[in-house]
């Protein structure tokens, strides 16, 4: 696939072939100037490098925006959001400073929110890698994860320690390829069909009686090392199993699951923890992250 002009205006901008590799390197040079090689990355400091004056909270609809102001930019982040998507959501901003060096351009209101990993979005996706590293750089987390093992809790204190996010944290874990583990993150949710019979209106009198389809929890995002079982998104897993009963019992399980992969049903000894987050909208979302340990 090509690059989008804003990845090779960066690729010029840090002198490297690629994308990836160019985010990395622009951030790794900005750590150093800012003698922030330790977590947790004090990101206001960081941020001066980049000419951000301030950083603020503010109700928005989305994680947050960079704004210029005269020679200087000013990053809001969303008010309702917890400590560590701020901080991941600050962190996104301040690469976004690169792309506009890059480029010479002014910044435009962002997607609704940071953190999502996706690949369509050249920009920022890139800005989200950016991130990862500028709060979990290998420097430190590659010796933390060498000398632990791929647990739940292993996760979590790492995350703790750079004030980072659930998914943050488990992105920038499996881009190491040192735990072979996959973290899988579940949400409640329907196939297509399904969704197209809950859109469905019936007129009074019509109703043939069929049940609504019920929720289930399906896997939103899958980040482990490459070559662990392959997992495919969407997929559904009952409320009957471990898994599942972290869900309805808004606990945390751990036992012996089945899970089909793409060549096979694979054994693989699960802990997963019920874990909620705040939407885009404001409202609190169901949410259950899985450690997988395959077998």
């Amino acid at each position: 696939m090509a690059m989008t002009s804003a990845a090779q205006a960066l690729c010029r901008l840090a002198d490297r072939d690629q994308p990836i590799a160019a985010i990395e390197a622009l951030v790794d040079k900005l750590l150093e100037m800012a003698e922030a090689d330790l977590p947790p990355v004090p990101l206001e400091v960081v941020a001066s490098f980049r000419g951000i004056r301030e950083i603020s909270v503010a109700e928005m609809p989305r994680s947050g925006q960079l704004q210029r102001e005269g020679g200087h930019y000013i990053v809001v982040v969303n008010a309702e959001d917890s400590a560590s998507r701020q901080r991941f959501t600050v962190a996104h901003e301040i690469c976004h400073t690169f792309f506009h060096e890059a480029q010479q351009v002014t910044p435009v209101n962002p997607p609704e929110w940071t953190g999502r990993y996706d690949e369509r979005s050249d920009e920022e996706y890139l800005c989200d890698v950016g991130a990862g590293r500028m709060l979990l750089h290998p420097a430190w987390l590659q010796p933390r994860l060498e000398s632990s093992s791929p647990t739940l809790e292993a996760l979590l204190e790492i995350g703790d320690h750079a004030g980072a996010s659930l998914e943050a944290t488990a992105f920038q874990v499996s881009r190491m390829r040192i735990w072979n583990a996959t973290f899988v993150f579940w949400e409640p949710g329907y196939r297509k069909v399904e969704l197209a019979r809950l859109d469905q209106k019936v007129l009074p009198g019509f109703d043939d009686g069929t049940m609504k389809p019920e929720a289930k929890l399906r896997a939103r995002r899958i980040y482990g090392h490459p070559d662990s079982p392959f997992l495919a998104l969407n997929k559904s897993i009952g409320s009957e199993t471990v898994i599942g009963r972290a869900w309805t019992e808004r606990t945390t399980t751990q036992g012996i699951e089945q899970l089909p992969t793409s060549t096979r049903v694979h054994q693989a000894e699960c802990r997963s923890m019920y874990a909620p987050y705040r939407g885009p909208d404001g409202r609190v979302r169901d949410r259950v992250l899985t450690c997988v340990n395959w077998r």
